[in-house]
This record gives C-alpha cells, sequence and structure tokens, in this order.
C-alpha cells in the first residue's frame, strides 16, 4: 500500500479490522463515492445502496487488499462495477417486463386467456424439476435471487464461466421442455415470461 503513503496506516490498520480506521476511511470516501454513484444511477437512494454495498464488501474482504494497490482507485474500480452491474439487472429486468407485455399484446386471444397464470407456473417448475440439482441452484440464484454470475461463482466457489455454462444450459433444458408441451404461441408466452 505504499502508493498512498498518507493513507498507508490508514489502510493498514483497517485491513487488519481497525473498526475506528474502518469509519475514518467511511467518512473521508462516501461523499465521493456517493456522487460517483448518482452521475451513473441518477437516483440518490440507489447511489446509497451503492456506497453501502460497497463499504459492507470492502470490510468483508478487508484482509484481500493488496500491498501495493492503489486505494483510491481500487475503490472507485469496485464501485464502477458494482453501478454497472446494478444497471445491467435493471435493463434486464426493464426489458423483460416490457417482453411480457408484448408477448401479453401481441398473443391476447381467447385460448391464452384461458389459460391461467397458475398453469403457466406449473409448466415452468415442472421444466425446472428436470434440471441437475447444480444447474438448477445455479438458476435459481441468477433468476430468483438476482445475483450477478461473479456472486454465485463465489457463493458456490465454482468459476464465472462454470456459471455462464450452467445458465446457459438451464434455459436450453426450459426451452426445450417447454417445446414437448404443444402450442407454439403458449411457448413463447412462457418462454418471454421466465426466460
Amino acid at each position: 500500500m505504499g502508493k498512498y503513503s498518507k493513507k498507508n496506516g490508514l489502510v493498514e490498520r483497517f485491513k487488519h479490522g481497525d473498526q475506528q480506521a474502518f469509519a475514518e476511511l467511511y467518512d473521508k470516501y462516501h461523499g465521493k463515492l456517493f456522487r460517483f454513484a448518482l452521475s451513473y444511477l441518477k437516483s440518490k437512494e440507489e447511489a446509497e445502496d451503492v456506497v453501502h454495498d460497497l463499504f459492507v464488501k470492502l470490510w468483508e474482504k478487508k484482509e484481500q487488499l493488496q500491498e501495493n494497490e492503489n486505494f483510491d482507485a481500487y475503490l472507485f474500480t469496485v464501485s464502477k462495477n458494482h453501478i454497472l452491474n446494478r444497471i445491467r439487472n435493471k435493463k434486464v429486468r426493464r426489458d423483460c417486463r416490457n417482453s411480457i407485455q408484448k408477448s401479453i399484446d401481441i398473443h391476447a386471444n381467447p385460448t391464452i386467456r384461458q389459460v391461467s397464470g397458475a398453469e403457466y407456473k406449473a409448466i415452468y417448475d415442472k421444466a425446472l424439476t428436470l434440471l441437475p440439482d447444480r444447474r438448477k441452484q445455479v438458476y435459481l440464484l441468477s433468476r430468483q435471487e438476482g445475483l450477478t454470475y461473479k456472486e454465485i461463482a463465489a457463493k458456490l466457489d465454482i468459476s464465472k464461466n462454470t456459471v455462464e455454462v450452467h445458465i446457459v444450459r438451464a434455459l436450453k433444458s426450459i426451452r426445450n421442455s417447454l417445446d414437448l408441451q404443444g402450442d407454439q404461441r403458449l411457448r413463447t408466452l412462457i418462454r418471454n415470461l421466465y426466460s
């Protein structure tokens, strides 16, 4: 941590679990990181969430800080990655909602209207039960808990590439299961709802 000599002692103390050093770092960087996050997210609540999450993760991984790492650059890089993940997840949710609405509008006919949401969910749930346990676990962590591939990899102690492979194969299996169910309009709607 030699690149930031003034902060060297503070960061070193923090790295060894000194809560006072953590509080000083929080006070020093909170405002800068908040403004940085706000410039991307345009929401005070989301920017505050990002900063809070960043400091929680920083505390949890304090022992992993590198000796020669520029602390400022490290904080802002981690913050930027967290912001970009949040933006990407928001875009995915928005695209999914738009896709669902579009599918409903396109496929709104008497046959589709007669099939209830519970029936859609039952078909989807059956497709999930056909997945191997690990693939299902990775898929659910991604789709239901909203974890990023990196977070899933860390949680399950597997590589990010392995997570990606599981997700791709899970989606393919679910789609294949849905293809066996019959009506093309129903398959399209279910794919858009749950993929």
